[in-house]
């Protein structure tokens, strides 16, 4: 199971206003470009969601049928239980393994916002491009 963290959901967050700059981009102003980077901000948006589901689902079906594919008897569960044990109590003699500090990184998405704001700005100095539908209306 996959868990949101706080870099994950901002980078969606970031994903989705950049997508909808370069909507606003491409109907503003029909410029393909636009759309290919909205492409990168809709790729960042399904690598962070949808992505890690289909890896664990592909996963769990390798899983169960490594599973039935290698069965193991009694005999072999028993002795694969009994090499765990020992294992545990040769390198654990506590009982439990040891707590490790681990160092905490602070990730805060600084390029990403670049770009939208770049982006944004890119947008909004851009000369309107008059379509058909707004054409007659001056």
């Amino acid at each position: 199971m996959t868990y949101f963290t706080y870099s994950n959901v901002l980078n969606v967050v970031l994903s989705i206003a950049g997508l909808a700059v370069c909507l606003w981009g491409y109907r503003r102003n029909r410029r393909a470009g636009y759309l290919v980077i909205a492409a990168a901000f809709v790729f960042g948006v399904v690598t962070v969601t949808v992505l890690p589901a289909l890896i664990n689902t592909l996963n769990a079906r390798q899983r169960k049928a490594w599973g039935e594919q290698h069965p193991r008897s009694p005999e072999e569960q028993k002795a694969f239980m009994e090499d765990s044990l020992a294992f545990t109590k040769r390198w654990y003699p506590a009982g439990t393994p040891p707590v490790v500090n681990v160092p905490r990184h602070i990730y805060f998405p600084v390029g990403g916002m670049l770009m939208v704001v770049g982006l944004w700005l890119l947008v909004w100095h851009e000369p309107h491009q008059a379509t058909e539908s707004t054409a007659g209306t001056k």
